[in-house]
């Protein structure tokens, strides 16, 4: 599933870089976007689209 996850974020234009992590989170993902409403875009439009597909 976490394989499947990074090919997607691969995809996305915005995401620069994505590093799969131990802990309590999986992924760290940096994404240029523009502000505030380009990142609720992208968390909104792309992101939870993969989490929410599982």
């Amino acid at each position: 599933m976490l394989a499947r996850f990074g090919q997607l974020l691969a995809d996305f234009p915005e995401v620069i870089e994505a590093y799969l992590t131990t802990g309590d989170c999986d992924y760290l993902v940096k994404v240029a976007v523009e502000g505030t409403a380009g990142y609720e875009r992208f968390l909104r439009g792309k992101l939870y689209g993969i989490l929410n597909a599982r």
